[in-house]
């Protein structure tokens, strides 16, 4: 990925994340809590040059041109196509591993906010737990950047999709299953979370300071 850069998105970006986490579920709520208590700082990834005023549009699609992220085609039984528009989540996905690469007693907790654990509990890849009925994949620096990617994908609504750097893990018992208590005590000590903007093609990055 080229013509990018990171641009500091200041008390506008402060305000984003606060709304994109409030009344989510209780992952979000205690990264809200985090975010509330600790100083940070957000910023976000987008073509280079592009206008503040634009950038600061943050529920906006449209931002990303086909050459900063081509759109991609997926082929499906009946022999059509659908057509996914150009994202960021492969570099999100990377930044993620990166951050866990340079903590790994760290860990990261994709918000999937969509399916019911119940629904999905026995199809569901290694990573994934459940907290009540919702869902949630932990990956530590082992994994491979391409399994947060999948789980940022899977897990991003358009209008939601959050993951979160934690310097302390949930408990997950044998059935892959944390309650709630332990899965906010790791939100709590969240030091990165990563929001997603722009109508789901890029995101943003709050970041404890």
């Amino acid at each position: 990925m080229t013509d990018l850069e990171f641009t500091d998105l200041g008390a506008d970006g402060i305000e984003y994340v606060r709304a994109h986490l409030l009344g989510a579920n209780v992952f979000c709520t205690a990264l809200l809590a985090a975010v509330e208590a600790a100083p940070g700082k957000v910023t976000t990834l987008a073509p280079r040059g592009a206008p503040r005023e634009r950038l600061l549009r943050l529920d906006e699609g449209g931002l990303l041109k086909a050459e900063h992220a081509p759109a991609r085609v997926v082929r499906i039984a009946d022999g059509s196509a659908l057509h996914h528009v150009p994202s960021l989540k492969v570099e999100q996905g990377a930044y993620l591993v990166s951050m866990l690469r340079a903590a790994p007693d760290a860990i990261c907790i994709v918000d999937d906010f969509n399916p019911s654990w119940v629904e999905v509990r026995d199809d569901a890849g290694p990573a994934a737990f459940g907290v009540n009925d919702e869902v949630y994949h932990l990956f530590t620096s082992t994994n491979a950047p391409a399994e947060v990617v999948q789980a940022l994908v899977d897990g991003d609504t358009g209008w939601h999709g959050v993951a979160a750097l934690c310097t302390e893990a949930p408990e997950i018992d044998v059935e892959r299953e944390a309650d709630e208590e332990t899965l906010q005590r790791a939100a709590l000590s969240a030091f990165v979370i990563t929001c997603s903007a722009y109508d789901g093609e890029g995101f943003v990055i709050w970041r404890r300071t």
